[in-house]
């Protein structure tokens, strides 16, 4: 999931430095905030299960 997430972020680099329209890079930005955001949230509510 984070391979596919740095993927979609490298995406909306890419179409800002090819000079994409505005739209297209904000719309593949928000995506990509998104799911980062998704992701942490799962990641910061599970419980780590840290039996020694």
């Amino acid at each position: 999931m984070d391979t596919l997430i740095f993927a979609v972020i490298l995406l909306s680099v890419w179409l800002t430095a090819r000079g994409s329209r505005r739209r297209t890079v904000l719309s593949v930005w928000t995506v990509a905030l998104c799911a980062t955001l998704l992701l942490f949230i799962h990641h910061s509510a599970t419980k780590l299960p840290l039996n020694f």
